[in-house]
């Protein structure tokens, strides 16, 4: 097994409801388009709450990190974060340092990490 699962969970900033889903639906369409690794890329949100949860899944840690690039190069990286924070990521499967480390990036605060908000689950068995 190669692939690399993530959930994410994010809370949709006040008032940026309607550009966290224009980011989202641009950031489908770039995947749909440049990211040929991506096999899962499924966003849900709830309006009451202003919560999302993104599932996605690469066929391998090295397709993750072209669609991260991806995105960093069509600057829809700027506009995400604008819109949302990520509130806690599990990243599943075979996990390499480069990955982790990626994974870590995204939930560090002032430069600190935050652990309890970025979990890594190693397979045991699958499908």
């Amino acid at each position: 097994m190669s692939a690399v699962r993530i959930i994410a969970w994010l809370k949709v900033k006040p008032g940026k409801l309607d550009a966290f889903q224009e980011t989202v639906t641009r950031l489908v369409s770039m995947a749909r388009a440049n990211d040929p690794g991506t096999l899962v890329y499924d966003w849900f949100i709830d309006e009451k709450s202003n919560r999302s949860l993104v599932i996605e899944e690469y066929r391998s840690g090295d397709c993750l990190i072209d669609h991260i690039k991806n995105v960093g190069d069509s600057g829809l990286a700027a506009n995400f974060a604008a819109a949302a924070e990520l509130e806690r990521i599990e990243v599943c499967g075979d996990i390499t340092p480069e990955v982790a480390s990626i994974c870590k990036g995204f939930v560090r605060e002032g430069g600190v990490e935050r652990p309890q908000r970025c979990l890594f689950y190693r397979a045991i068995v699958a499908l």
